[in-house]
C-alpha cells in the first residue's frame, strides 16, 4: 500500500464520514423539528385546553350571575309578598279584636238597655195604676163634699210624690247606661 492509495482511502472514508455526519445532522435536525413540534403541539393542546376550560368557567359564571339576579329578584318578591301577608294578618288580628271588644260594649249595652227598659215598664206600669188611681179619686171626690175633695186632692199630691220617687228608678238606669260609654272613653 502505498502513501497515495493510504490517502485516497482515507479521503473516501472522510468524505463517507462527511455524508454520514450531514446525514445524521439533517436527521437530528429533523428529529429534533420534530420534537419540538411535538413539544409545542403538546403545549398548545394544553394550552388551549387551558383556555377552552377558562371561556367555558366564564360562560358559566356569566350564568350563574344572571340566575343569581333572577332568584334574588324572586326574594325580594318573595319578601314583599310575605311582609304584605304579614300585614295583612295584624289587620286581621286587629280588626278580630276590635270586633271582640265591640261584642262585649254591646253585650254590656244590651245589658243596660234591658234594665233600663225593665225599670220604664215597671215606672210606666206604676204611671198608669197611680193615675187609674188617681181618676177614681177625683170622681169619688167631685161626688163628696169640698172637705172630702180636698183629701183627695191631697192623695194625688202623695201619688205624685211616690211616682217622682219611681221615676227616680229610670235616671239610675241611665247613670248606669252610661258605664259602658265611660268605660269605652277610659280605653
Amino acid at each position: 500500500m502505498n502513501f497515495t492509495s493510504i490517502v485516497a482511502t482515507a479521503q473516501a472514508k472522510r468524505e463517507e464520514l462527511t455524508r454520514e455526519a450531514d446525514q445524521l445532522e439533517a436527521s437530528a435536525s429533523t428529529a429534533a423539528g420534530n420534537f419540538s413540534s411535538l413539544i409545542v403541539d403538546d403545549l398548545n393542546e394544553e394550552v388551549r385546553q387551558i383556555y377552552d376550560t377558562q371561556r367555558q368557567l366564564e360562560r358559566e359564571s356569566q350564568l350563574l350571575k344572571a340566575e343569581l339576579a333572577a332568584l334574588k329578584q324572586q326574594l325580594g318578591s318573595w319578601s314583599n309578598t310575605t311582609q304584605q301577608l304579614v300585614e295583612g294578618l295584624k289587620h286581621a288580628g286587629d280588626l278580630e279584636h276590635y270586633v271582640a271588644v265591640l261584642s262585649r260594649e254591646a253585650a254590656a249595652l244590651a245589658k243596660v238597655l234591658t234594665a233600663a227598659a225593665a225599670a220604664e215598664a215597671q215606672t210606666e206600669a206604676a204611671a198608669a195604676g197611680q193615675a187609674t188611681e188617681d181618676a177614681g179619686t177625683l170622681e169619688v171626690g167631685s161626688q163628696q163634699d169640698s172637705a172630702a175633695g180636698l183629701a183627695a186632692t191631697a192623695a194625688t199630691g202623695g201619688g205624685q210624690q211616690a211616682g217622682a220617687a219611681q221615676s227616680s228608678t229610670p235616671q239610675q238606669s241611665e247613670a248606669s247606661l252610661d258605664l259602658p260609654v265611660s268605660k269605652r272613653a277610659s280605653r
